[in-house]
Formats: C-alpha cells, structure tokens, sequence
C-alpha cells in the first residue's frame, strides 16, 4: 500500500504542478479568480485512518481505493467515473460497494458531494469551503475560491422552516475549450 500512495502522490504532484504552472503570481487565474491549495493524498489518508478509528469502523483498503481514485481524478467524478476508474487499476470493488464507501468518505468529511442541476451526484475531493465554474456544454466543474462570495450571508430561511447549512455559489457558462470548439 505505500508503494501505491506513493506512486499516487507523484503523480499528484505532477498534476498539482501543472495547475500551478497554469496559475499566475499569489495564486490567481488569469481571470482574477483564487485557485485552491493542493490536496496532500498521503495527508488525506492518514485522516481517513483516524476519522475511521474516531468513527469506530475499519480503515479498509476498499475504503482507501475510493479516496484515491476521487484525489486521483480531481475532476468531480461521479461514483460510475470512479467504478471505471478503479477497474482500469485491477481493483474489483463492487459498484455498491464504491456507493456505501463515498457516502461514509462524506460522512467522515474527507470529501463533498456536489451536484448541478440535470446531473447527477459528483464527488468533491477539495472539503473546504469553494465555489465552481460550471461548463453548460462539457459539464465541467472548476474549483475556485473567491473572497466577494465568501462573504455572502444566507438568506434567513426559518419562515419556511428551512435550516441552511452551507452556502455555495455555482457560477455557469461555456469553458475556455467548449468555446474555442464553436469559434
């Protein structure tokens, strides 16, 4: 198992390097938008390994392949995208399985579920507060942050018996390479 985080962390790194050979200095896009900080995998592990004993429930290897697979793909994947992506691995976890394992990794708060309309549940590897850009045509989501939306308050919804727990902005439109496709 080690092998195989490290073997994840490089290519973690390779990616996370490429982001930020893309981002301009302090962080920013060139858009102006904030660009979120990597994710450690063997970090988010070690969590997993002590949010499972806190929970009083196994840190299983199935458990540790999901999480993986969500770091790995950073793409919001949907719990299919990660059924596929563990199969081209050799790992044989059942689709149910991936299922129950992505609600607990929530649970635990080691990932969030996130969603837009029309389409269905995508997982989260970033589980601090952040905003998408979401593509109408590919569906892409992209994480950023943005201190004018964090500043946001929630509207106050207790006339309709409604609780607020989280407040995120999903900001929709075409990416970058859908609309180099339509020029």
């Amino acid at each position: 198992m080690t092998d195989e985080i490290e073997t994840t962390v490089v290519e973690h790194e390779q990616a996370s390097a490429q982001h930020h050979r893309n981002a301009t200095p302090q962080g920013r896009t060139p858009r102006g938008l904030k660009t979120l900080p990597a994710v450690d995998p063997v970090e988010r592990v070690e969590l997993l390994a002590r949010a499972c004993h806190a929970a009083g429930i196994p840190a299983t290897s199935q458990r540790k392949s999901v999480l993986m697979a969500v770091l790995e793909l950073q793409s919001h994947p949907t719990a299919d995208d990660i059924c596929q992506h563990l199969s081209t691995t050799g790992l044989q976890i059942s689709r149910a399985t991936v299922f129950r394992t992505l609600e607990t990794l929530v649970e635990l708060d080691l990932i969030a579920k996130t969603c837009h309309p029309g389409r269905g549940v995508r997982y989260d590897h970033v589980n601090t507060a952040h905003h998408h850009l979401v593509c109408l045509s590919c569906n892409e989501l992209v994480d950023f942050i943005d201190d004018g939306l964090d500043a946001l308050t929630a509207p106050d919804t207790s006339s309709v018996g409604f609780r607020v727990v989280d407040c995120r902005v999903q900001v929709r439109g075409i990416c970058r390479k859908c609309q180099s496709k339509s020029a």
